[in-house]
C-alpha cells in the first residue's frame, strides 16, 4: 500500500496542533481532547462502554465519522480512553493497533473496546516508542519506513562551535527539575561565560522570570513564542539543555548537541531517538526506573540525584566529545524491570554505570 497526498488524515490533541500544521501531506486534520474523551465511568463498572464526549470533540468526532477509509491506524503503545473511543468512531474496512499497556482504562475494557481490530503485539524488548511503531508500521505496509523526526518548517542548524548560545528548555510538568537546580545551573553556565535563551511554555514563566531577575544577561523568551518562532530562536544555538518533554524533542530538530535530563518515569521510551547524533542523556539510574512517574519515593529522587554540577560537567562532556551518548552517574550497575514487568515475563535492562568525576 502506498500513501500519496490527499490520502491521509491526522486525529491529534488539540495541543498538538501548530506540529501537526507542520506535517507534509496530510489532506484533513482534526483536533480532539487529551483527558475529555473517555468512556462513561458509570457503565463501564459494568461492562458497557458508552463514549462520554463534550460539545466540541462531539462535532469533531460527528466530522469523522462522515469520512470513510480504507485503513485506519492508532499509534498508541500505552494506552488512554480518547484513543478509543476516535477508533470506535472511526470508519474504515481495517483497524490497527499496537497497545500493549492501557493506563487510564483497564486492561479488559481495552480488549473489549479493540474487539475486532488487528491487534500487533510487538516485542516487549524495544524500548523505543518510535522503533516500536516502525515495526507496527512495517507490519501493514510491508516495507521499512523512514521515521526520524522532521517538519517541514525547521531543520538542524549547522553551527559547530564549543561555545556560543545555550538554550535552557524550562518546560515540563512530570519530567520537571527543580526550580533550584536551575538557578544553580544557569550560574554555572553564566561563569563559564556563556550566553543563555530560557525557552519553555506559560507554565513555566514565574521560573523564567526570577532566573532573569538574578541574571539580567539572560535572554527570556518564555511563554512569547510559537513553534516556528522557537526553530527561529534555537538556529543560533550550539546547544540546548532540558528534560525529558515536548521542548526536548522539537530543540533536538534544530540543535546540534541536546543534553536531556533524565528521570527514570518512562525511561528510553521516547530518549534516545534510534539512530541519533545530537541527542545525549544524563541520568542516575536506579532500580525503581521506568515507574511511570508513579515514584514511591516522596519526590522524585531519581531526578533529585541528577545535580547542576554533574550537569554541567555533562555539559562540558558533551562539547568536547563527540562520542557522547548516556552518562550514568551512578557508579554501580543497576539491572532494573522495565514498565512492561506487569505482563509474564518481563524484559530485564542493565543500566551501564558510567560516573563523572
Amino acid at each position: 500500500m502506498y500513501c500519496t497526498e490527499g490520502d491521509v488524515d491526522l486525529i491529534t490533541c488539540s495541543a498538538n496542533r501548530e506540529i501537526a500544521e507542520g506535517i507534509e501531506l496530510l489532506r484533513n486534520r482534526f483536533y480532539v481532547s487529551r483527558d475529555d474523551l473517555k468512556f462513561s465511568s458509570r457503565l463501564s463498572k459494568h461492562g458497557l462502554l458508552f463514549p462520554r464526549v463534550n460539545e466540541q470533540d462531539h462535532a469533531v468526532i460527528k466530522s469523522v465519522s462522515k469520512q470513510k477509509y480504507d485503513v485506519a491506524i492508532c499509534l498508541r503503545r500505552f494506552i488512554r480512553q480518547n484513543s478509543l473511543v476516535i477508533m470506535r468512531k472511526v470508519k474504515a474496512k481495517d483497524k490497527h493497533c499496537a497497545w500493549q499497556f492501557p493506563t487510564n482504562i483497564s486492561r479488559e475494557l481495552a480488549i473489549k473496546a479493540s474487539r475486532g481490530w488487528r491487534h500487533y503485539d510487538g516485542p516487549v524488548s524495544i524500548f523505543s516508542e518510535l522503533s516500536y511503531y516502525a515495526e507496527f508500521a512495517e507490519s501493514i505496509f510491508g516495507e521499512h519506513l523512514d521515521t526520524r523526526p522532521r517538519l517541514q518548517f525547521c531543520k538542524q542548524s549547522k553551527l559547530d562551535r564549543q561555545s556560543g548560545m545555550v538554550a535552557l528548555g524550562l518546560s515540563g510538568n512530570s519530567t520537571n527539575w527543580s526550580d533550584d537546580y536551575w538557578f544553580e545551573l544557569v550560574g554555572f553556565l553564566s561563569d563559564a561565560g556563556c550566553a543563555i535563551k530560557l525557552l519553555g511554555g506559560p507554565d513555566v514563566t514565574a521560573l523564567a522570570e526570577r532566573i532573569e531577575k538574578q541574571n539580567p544577561a539572560v535572554m527570556n523568551l518564555v511563554g512569547q513564542l510559537n513553534w516556528k518562532m522557537t526553530a527561529a530562536e534555537l538556529q543560533d544555538c550550539v546547544a540546548y539543555i532540558g528534560n525529558d518533554t515536548g521542548l526536548s524533542h522539537f530543540a533536538s530538530l534544530v540543535v546540534k548537541k541536546c543534553l536531556i535530563i533524565m528521570g527514570g518515569g518512562t525511561f528510553r521510551r521516547f530518549f534516545p531517538w534510534p539512530d541519533s547524533t545530537n541527542q545525549n542523556l544524563v541520568y542516575h539510574g536506579l532500580e525503581c526506573f521506568d515507574c511511570n512517574w508513579q515514584c514511591k519515593f516522596d519526590s522524585r529522587r531519581c531526578l533529585a540525584l541528577v545535580t547542576p554540577r554533574s550537569v554541567y560537567q555533562s555539559y562540558n562532556k558533551m562539547m568536547t566529545d563527540n562520542q557522547v551518548r548516556e552518562i550514568d552517574l551512578n557508579p554501580m550497575d543497576i539491572a532494573y524491570p522495565l514498565s512492561w514487568r506487569r505482563r509474564p515475563g518481563s524484559a530485564q535492562a542493565l543500566i551501564s554505570g558510567r560516573i563523572i568525576n
